[in-house]
C-alpha cells in the first residue's frame, strides 16, 4: 500500500509542474484579451504646444545613401504635461527599404501611458496621401521577459503600410501622454543626437515650468553635429 501511495504522490507533483509550466502561457492569453478589450489607439491633431518641423522632402532619391534617406527625427517633450512628441520622415530609396520600413510599431505602457497617432502620410510624386484614417493598429503584448516570469505590461502597437514604393517618403508622427507614477513627477530621458547614417533634420525640444522645476543636460563625446547647435530650452507660456 505504501509504494502505491508514493507513487500517487509522484504523479500528483508531475501533474501540479505541468500546471505550472503553462501557467504564464494562460496569464498571457488573459492579459491579450483585456489589452484587446481596453486599449485603444487614438487619432487626431498634434496637440497645441507643439512647433510642426520644417524640413524638405526631395523630388529624387539617392541610392548611394543606402536603402533609405532619413529626413526627419524631431522630439518634443512637455515636462509638465506628461507628454512626448515624436516626428519622423525616411524616403525609400529601395526594394530592401520598402520591406524594412513599411511596419511600423511604437511601445507605450496603457497602465499610465495613452497613445495617440497625430499623422501617417505618404509622400509620392510630390502629393500627399493621408493614410491615417484607413491605419488599423494591431495591440501587440510581447513581455521579453516571460521566460523569467517577469511581466512589465509594455505593449506595442503596429501597422502596416500597404502599396509602398521605392521613392515615396513616409511621414509619421505621434504623442504619448502620461508618466511613471513611481518617479513621483521627476523626469529623466536620453536622445541619441548621432546615427550611423545621416539626418537631414533633427530637433530636441523641452518645456517645462521654470518656477516647479530644474532641467539639467549634457551630452556625451564624440558629437559633431553638420549645423551650429542651440542650446534653447524653452519653458510653456
Amino acid at each position: 500500500m505504501i509504494p502505491a501511495r508514493s507513487v500517487d504522490l509522484g504523479q500528483r507533483s508531475r501533474q501540479s509542474l505541468r500546471v505550472l509550466r503553462f501557467l504564464p502561457l494562460t496569464l498571457l492569453i488573459l492579459l491579450f484579451a483585456s489589452l484587446k478589450a481596453e486599449t485603444v489607439v487614438g487619432k487626431s491633431a498634434p496637440p497645441a504646444w507643439v512647433i510642426l518641423p520644417d524640413y524638405e522632402i526631395p523630388s529624387t532619391t539617392d541610392s548611394s545613401l543606402g536603402s533609405v534617406r532619413y529626413l526627419a527625427s524631431d522630439f518634443q517633450s512637455n515636462l509638465e504635461e506628461h507628454s512626448d512628441y515624436r516626428h519622423y520622415a525616411t524616403q525609400i530609396n529601395t526594394r530592401a527599404g520598402v520591406e524594412d520600413y513599411s511596419q511600423l510599431s511604437v511601445d507605450f505602457q496603457p497602465d499610465y501611458q495613452t497613445l495617440t497617432w497625430n499623422s501617417l502620410e505618404v509622400v509620392r510624386d510630390g502629393e500627399r496621401q493621408d493614410r491615417l484614417a484607413g491605419a488599423k493598429f494591431e495591440l501587440i503584448r510581447q513581455e521579453k521577459g516571460l521566460d523569467r516570469q517577469l511581466y512589465d505590461g509594455e505593449i506595442t502597437a503596429h501597422t502596416i503600410l500597404s502599396d509602398i514604393r521605392p521613392g515615396d517618403t513616409i511621414v509619421y508622427s505621434y504623442t504619448i501622454i502620461g508618466a511613471n507614477p513611481i518617479f513621483q513627477g521627476k523626469v529623466h530621458a536620453f536622445r541619441r543626437m548621432q546615427y550611423g547614417s545621416p539626418v537631414d533634420y533633427m530637433r530636441s525640444r523641452i518645456l517645462w515650468d521654470s518656477t516647479q522645476r530644474t532641467l539639467r543636460w549634457r551630452h556625451q563625446p564624440p558629437f559633431t553635429p553638420s549645423a551650429p547647435v542651440q542650446r534653447r530650452l524653452q519653458s510653456p507660456p
